[in-house]
């Protein structure tokens, strides 16, 4: 349980990590809204990428292949958000819940596979 509890510590620091980088981006640097996310995104992904093989996982594992592992799990589990997102929708769900049981989902799929698929064999 401490394990997916630092996931999530890390996943709720890179959001805020993320909003920081768009935000700077855009109005102290002057940035487009669409680079500004871009840029945010990008930072949080990189940031959730190593806090989480470091501090949640503790891989050793070689870096480019886990990272590239990471990357198709963050599609994946995103791809699946998306779906439960669009089938609450069309179904009557309210939006608010909607997006609250998607990302859910998004959480759990995405703790689930970096566990067993991108991080597996950690010492964590």
């Amino acid at each position: 349980m401490r394990q997916f509890g630092t996931f999530v510590a890390v996943g709720v620091f890179n959001t805020a990590l993320g909003y920081f980088v768009i935000f700077f981006c855009m109005y102290r640097l002057a940035w487009d809204p669409v680079v500004s996310n871009a840029a945010g995104y990008a930072v949080g992904l990189v940031s959730s990428y190593l806090l989480n093989r470091i501090l949640t996982f503790r891989s050793s594992r070689r870096t480019l292949p886990e990272f590239i592992s990471f990357l198709v799990v963050f599609l994946l589990a995103y791809g699946a958000n998306l779906a439960l997102l669009w089938i609450l929708l069309n179904v009557g769900v309210h939006v608010g819940l909607s997006q609250i049981l998607a990302g859910v989902l998004y959480v759990c799929a995405s703790y689930l596979a970096n566990k067993t698929l991108v991080f597996k064999g950690s010492s964590a």
